[in-house]
């Protein structure tokens, strides 16, 4: 009894009896019982939910993050599609210019050696017209002065019958 007894000096110390001390015990093992228990039907399920959506949290983040470098990859893949898009439709416009460049140096010396054989034949003309009026003009000038020649010689054929 001094076990029992040293025991029972011990849980007066706390103010407890012996059947306080029963109790504890008992709700002790009940306790522990209900942990096992509680942890294999309650917490488990919720750990287990909760380590899933943990998992779909990182999952989603990994995704997006993995969405994120495809879309610049992407936008630098059509970056590049649009510079080289851009290069080839100004060498285009370039090679347009370039041969509308020469078929109007082409229009332009066909018109400058237009215009010039249009000349030389108008100024061709202008000369032949030239000497044909030179000519005419000449002709002329003869007739006048054999008129004017004629004319002065009447007066002084006329004179002179009136003076024999």
């Amino acid at each position: 009894m001094t076990e029992q007894g040293n025991a029972a000096e011990i849980l007066a110390l706390f103010d407890l009896s012996v059947l306080d001390f029963q109790m504890i015990l008992v709700c002790a093992v009940v306790f522990y019982l209900y942990t096992v228990i509680a942890s294999k039907t309650l917490f488990g399920p919720l750990m287990k939910l909760y380590e899933a959506r943990e998992q779909a949290t990182i999952g989603a983040e990994s995704s997006a993050s993995e969405t994120i470098r495809e879309a610049e990859s992407l936008e630098q893949e059509y970056g590049a599609q649009l510079t080289e898009a851009r290069i080839q439709a100004m060498q285009e416009k370039l090679e347009i210019l370039s041969i509308a460049t020469k078929d109007a140096s082409g229009i332009l010396g066909t018109a400058e050696n237009t215009a010039r054989d249009e000349i030389l034949s108008a100024r061709q003309s202008l000369e032949a017209s030239r000497e044909k009026l030179r000519a005419e003009l000449f002709q002329d000038a003869d007739a006048m002065a054999q008129e004017l020649a004629g004319e002065l010689q009447k007066p002084l054929v006329y004179s002179e019958q009136t003076t024999h």
